[in-house]
Order: C-alpha cells, then sequence, then structure tokens
C-alpha cells in the first residue's frame, strides 16, 4: 500500500508544481505583507489531488473524514518563500473542535527552482501518523530527483544548456539548538483551551529523564547519556552498535519507547519493568523473543515510558527547534556547562559522540539513582467504569502517567475542556479519574485527581 500511495503522493507533487508555474503571476511580489489570495485549483486538478487527500486522511486519521484541498498562503523569506498545499477535513482536532487540516510544504527559491518539501504543521488530538519519517523522506527524495533532472519542473525560463557550468546549491544552515538551564524558569509556555506540555524546565525535564525506566549501559559513571530509543527502530539499532566503543566513557542510559503496532516493542516494555539485567545486547544485537510477562508490569512500563515520551516531546521540539514532522529516535541528552543539550540521530556517530562526552558535566550525585519509576512498576489499582466529561478548574492541571502524583507528569489540562472519563479508582484516599485524551487505542490514557476537575454531561 506504501508504494501504491508513494506514486500517487508524487504524481501530485509534480501537478502541483506544474500548477505553480502557471500561476506563478500570483506569487512573483516582493518580500511584504501585501499578499494576494492564494491561486485556486482547477477542477481536473482538483479532482485527482482530492483522490490523494483521501489517503492521506486515511492513514493519518483513520477515524477523519477527508473533505477537500486548497493552496494556502505563502510565506516569505530572504532566501526564498514556502507555499502549503493544505488536505482538509472534519474529525478530532487538538483545540476539541472538528475542523482537521495537514499541510504539504513546498519551498522555493526567489529563482523559482524547487528548494525543499517537507510536511507541515497539523491540527490533529494526535499527530499526523502519514508524516511519518519513511513516507516523508521517500517523497522528498523522488520528487527532488525529478526536479533536478527535469529543468522544466524547476522552473519556466530556468534551463541549463549541458555545457554551462551550474552554480552550487546553497547549504542549508543546521538547526539551531537550544540548551534548556537547570532551573524553575520555563522555556515553553502552557497554552490556553488545550492540552499543554509536561515539562516547560529544565529541572522537569532532568527529573524526567532520571527518573524514567532506562536501561544502564555500561558500569556507573559521573557522566551519562539518555538516549530515547526503541529496539525496533533501525537506527536506534544502528546506533547501539556504533556507541560499543564508548561505554567505558560514558555510562548511555536507553530509554525506550514503543513504536506502535509493535507487539514485541510492547512486550520489550514489559520484561525491562521485571528486570534491566542482560536487555540490551538481546534487544539491539541479537534479537528477542518476548517472555511470559505479568500484565500489571506491561502495563505499568507501557504508562510510563509512553508519559515520558508524550511529557518531553515539545521541550524538545524547542531544544532542537524542529516544529513540524515526527520527533527520530535515537534522540540523546545530556548535560553540559550550558545546560541540558539535545542532538537527534547524530550523523558520524564516532566522530560526533567524542565530542559530546568531552562536554558532559560530570554528576556523582547521579552515578546509582533510585528512579521512581522502578518503585511504582508493580502497583496495582482497582478501576470501575466510569461515565461524563472533565474539565480542570484552573488552566494547566496535572495529567499523570499513572494514578499516583509520584509518577512523570505527562500533560496539563486546560480549563472548563470536557475530555471522556473513562474510569475511577482510589488510591492512597485519594480519587483518581482516568481520562481518555485521545480516540486511538493504542495511546494509554492519563491520570488526574478528582478533587481538581468539574465533572460535565
Amino acid at each position: 500500500m506504501h508504494i501504491r500511495l508513494r506514486v500517487l503522493i508524487v504524481n501530485l507533487l509534480l501537478l502541483l508544481i506544474l500548477l505553480l508555474q502557471i500561476s506563478r503571476p500570483a506569487y512573483a511580489q516582493d518580500n511584504n505583507d501585501n499578499q494576494q489570495p492564494p491561486p485556486s485549483l482547477p477542477d481536473q486538478v482538483r479532482s485527482f489531488i482530492n483522490s490523494a487527500g483521501k489517503a492521506v486522511f486515511f492513514l493519518s486519521w483513520p477515524t477523519a473524514t477527508y473533505r477537500d484541498v486548497s493552496i494556502g498562503f505563502p510565506t516569505f523569506a530572504r532566501d526564498g518563500f514556502e507555499v502549503p498545499l493544505v488536505f482538509s477535513g472534519t474529525g478530532i482536532n487538538k483545540y476539541g473542535g472538528s475542523d482537521l487540516h495537514v499541510n504539504l510544504v513546498f519551498c522555493f527559491g526567489y529563482d523559482w527552482k524547487l528548494k525543499d518539501i517537507h510536511w507541515g504543521a497539523d491540527n490533529g488530538f494526535v499527530p499526523a501518523r502519514f508524516t511519518n519519517e519513511f513516507l516523508a523522506a521517500a517523497t522528498v527524495k523522488l520528487i527532488t530527483d525529478f526536479a533536478n533532472s527535469n529543468p522544466s519542473a524547476s522552473g519556466a525560463g530556468n534551463t541549463v544548456a549541458r555545457n554551462t557550468a551550474r552554480s552550487a546549491p546553497a547549504t542549508p544552515p543546521a538547526p539551531i539548538r537550544h540548551p534548556v538551564p537547570i532551573n524553575s524558569f520555563p522555556v515553553i509556555p502552557t497554552p490556553r483551551n488545550q492540552t499543554g506540555p509536561g515539562i516547560t524546565t529544565g529541572a522537569e525535564l532532568l527529573w524526567a529523564l532520571d527518573n524514567s525506566l532506562y536501561i544502564p549501559d555500561g558500569d556507573p559513571n559521573a557522566k551519562q547519556i539518555y538516549v530515547i530509543a526503541s529496539p525496533c527502530d533501525y537506527y536506534s539499532r544502528q546506533f547501539y552498535a556504533a556507541t560499543r566503543p564508548f561505554t567505558s566513557q560514558v555510562q548511555i542510559r536507553w530509554i525506550e519507547m514503543v513504536m506502535p503496532p509493535e507487539k514485541e516493542c510492547r512486550s520489550f516494555l514489559g520484561m525491562l519493568a521485571r528486570s534491566d539485567s542482560g536487555l540490551l545486547p538481546l534487544a539491539y544485537d541479537t534479537g528477542f523473543q518476548p517472555g511470559p510477562v505479568p500484565p500489571v508490569l506491561q502495563e505499568n512500563a507501557l504508562r510510563w515510558s509512553t508519559g515520558v515520551e508524550n511529557a518531553v516531546s515539545p521541550i524538545l521540539r524547542y531544544m532542537l527547534s524542529r516544529y513540524d514532522g515526527p520527533l527520530q529516535y535515537p534522540t540523546l541528552l545530556w548535560v553540559s556547562s550550558r545546560g541540558i543539550e539535545a542532538s537527534m540521530r547524530p550523523d558520524d556517530v564516532p566522530s560526533a559522540l567524542p565530542k559530546i562526552i568531552a562536554s558532559i558535566l560530570e554528576r556523582p550525585d547521579a552515578l546509582s539513582p533510585d528512579p521512581m519509576s522502578r518503585k511504582l512498576m508493580s502497583a496495582q489499582y482497582d478501576f470501575k467504569p466510569a461515565d461524563k466529561r472533565a474539565g480542570a478548574k484552573v488552566n494547566g492541571v496535572r495529567l499523570y502517567s499513572m494514578p499516583d502524583e509520584r509518577s512523570q507528569v505527562a500533560s496539563t489540562l486546560p480549563k472548563d475542556f470536557g475530555y471522556p472519563i473513562h474510569a475511577k479508582a482510589k488510591v492512597n484516599g485519594q480519587t483518581w479519574l482516568e481520562l481518555q485524551l485521545a480516540p486511538d487505542p493504542l495511546l494509554p490514557n492519563l491520570y488526574v485527581k478528582e478533587a481538581e476537575v468539574i465533572k460535565v454531561k
């Protein structure tokens, strides 16, 4: 199915480039705010693109309904401009409404040469699954190769003779990374009228890392690198192999994540909750077969690990300047003199890792921590079905990965915005509500204290 979809999307992109060439006078303007309305799509082009749009929506949000496609307003920068192709539909968006959209962004230079194509923002309650790394990379490569090999697709009047030297393409600037100071000052805001980040400060991020369900790789060391990864991810396995010579210089702490719908990875978290002894080479090197695991361990490990992933994603996007598209495995985090730093899927690990290790500050107090996650793995809860919906009494009420204040804060709840109550339970004398924030059954629910919410019908 992916192969057919790639062919469909590539054809869509070629038609859009042709359309942009036809309508280019509408965009040929100075870099200012005097923008004209974007051109509309001819009926015959719209009909073809809609067939691709339906596939995009189906893979992004299977329960959503595709509606239409349009060309958004261009945005201009010093070295070029971007034109979004907006796929629209109905479903559940992150603001509680029913309008959904996902953007496909075309980047042009002022010479009308196609520079880049990437999946842009979407407003889904859960991120669009279609905009995954494999399909995005394949789409961009295919269309870029076509544009480079077909002068007519790169802009009218730009044909270059075979014996004419071409200027080298400009190297895009590397994303700016933002180290996060280890203090209680928020570096990202908590939005109103929508669920907010579970982590906003460097102190909260470091707590999440130190208390995660990680696997230590190497002897105790005052220098540590946290690696968010998955044994079901090809690049994570490659990174594991490349780091074998460095475990005597730094302790690598692997925070394992689930890649739905991989049942093996879900079972691996349950095995990790029971014991981490010998799991790394079993998972990343020789491969593993999931062993029998008590359901309570697997469920609690899944809750904690996905809670960590939900919590750290917003601040990681800030740190990596990656505001669109999925975060990729492996992602590295470490403490330096600048604060907490991050790197996503570093190139040339044998060269990059020594530089990272040299920058790490020693943390003797973190040599042998006692992660909170380990203390809660055997916890059992007696939940009973519940109904109604719940919204926070004040904006920013904490949502936990488990019904316990000692667990990872995964997100925050907006004021007066109702989410379905799936179940409730008494835990340590407090009533906890299990809220269903997302319709995806693969995403675990989150937990909030009943005293901090208002129930609505």
